[in-house]
């Protein structure tokens, strides 16, 4: 009777089981094929920065830096991450400087980080877009730090990358004459030959360049 209800009791365990196994397996079907889980600490991060425009925090348009930002563990390809990310900014950045201080940081906790994840044939790799916080359109030399908190605690930085951020010009206005001008010097006579006054001086002209025509080149197709 004793071994009956044991085995009785083994037959609602087992099926219990299974179905926490494939719980599991449905919220994560990577598991299935052996993908690796996120990591909670790295020990070097890897950024590329280029100028680029995009859109600041109110959602306008703004120059700013796109960034390709890479974790390495122990493995030799880059990982995905599971831990807060900033990124700090330096306005006029100085190499030479110890300790400079940045004009802005952008947190991301972890499930916003991960949104800029994508994987590739190299590895995981994250994509972010941050825009300059100030509104001067003149060139200058920017810096950006990318740090991650690991779980234990720790804080590892990829160190201060520096980038030249361009200058934007201001848009020419147009002409309502619709052309180029052009000054030129002339040559002016005052007065006459037999006149004291007499007097050849040089006087600028400003006129309006006529826009050339737009030559049209076009290619006949063969007829069948």
């Amino acid at each position: 009777m004793q071994s009956t209800a044991k085995a009785v009791l083994l037959l609602v365990i087992l099926p219990m089981v299974g179905c926490a196994s494939s719980s599991a397996i449905i919220q994560d079907p990577g598991r299935l094929i052996g993908r690796p889980r996120p990591v909670t600490s790295v020990g070097k991060i890897i950024t590329l920065w280029e100028a680029a425009d995009g859109a600041d925090i109110d959602g306008m348009p703004a120059r700013g830096f796109a960034g390709q930002i890479m974790f390495f563990n122990v493995d030799e390809s880059p990982v995905k991450v599971d831990g807060k990310v900033v990124i700090y900014q330096y306005d006029r950045y100085d190499e030479a400087a110890e300790d400079p201080t940045p004009i802005h940081s952008f947190t991301f906790e972890p499930e916003a980080w991960n949104v800029h994840c994508s994987e590739g044939t190299l590895g995981h790799t994250y994509s972010v877009f941050v825009p300059y916080m100030r509104k001067h359109k003149e060139s200058v030399n920017c810096g950006l730090r990318v740090e991650f908190y690991c779980a234990d605690g720790r804080r590892i930085s990829s160190g201060i990358t520096p980038i030249l951020l361009h200058g934007k010009k201001s848009p020419v206005t147009a002409n309502t004459t619709s052309g180029l001008q052009r000054t030129e010097i002339v040559n002016k006579v005052r007065g006459g030959p037999n006149d004291d006054s007499f007097e050849v001086y040089n006087a600028s002209s400003t006129r309006v360049a006529e826009p050339r025509p737009i030559q049209k080149v076009t290619i006949p197709l063969q007829r069948r």
